[in-house]
């Protein structure tokens, strides 16, 4: 029988959330490139592994929805989340977590999206990551 120790998993663990970021980076490369464009390598990295933690805070699971709230982030705003528009879809506890993007962007409106971009007081990235 095969046994993973604690370590073993954590490695393993560390290495598929890191595939997963690549796999992020690449698809805002493919379909974001003008959001991308001015950062350097690990910028960009940094950013999305931020992303996906400030995903997770809603609960959210899922590699499609992950994917989808970062993107977001660098399209609209870092902080496109907290909009009442958006949050009352993300934060909304009788919708489970990892429905709750898809339902986000079923409800939502065009105007929406546009009032969010064109805020006069969007977040800036954080400090450490800008």
């Amino acid at each position: 029988m095969l046994f993973i120790r604690k370590e073993q998993m954590t490695v393993f663990q560390e290495k598929a959330e890191q595939d997963f970021i690549a796999s992020v980076v690449k698809q805002l490369r493919f379909s974001h490139e003008a959001a991308l464009k001015d950062l350097d390598e690990d910028k960009i990295y940094k950013r999305v592994e931020y992303g996906i933690g400030r995903a997770r805070k809603y609960g959210m699971t899922w590699k499609n929805n992950l994917t989808a709230f970062v993107n977001l982030m660098f399209e609209i705003a870092p902080d496109f989340d907290v909009f009442p528009v958006f949050q009352k879809y993300l934060t909304d506890e009788t919708i489970p977590p990892n429905d709750r993007m898809g339902l986000l962007l079923k409800e939502t409106s065009e105007d929406d999206w546009l009032n969010a971009l064109n805020a006069p007081a969007q977040m800036k990235w954080p400090d450490d990551i800008a």
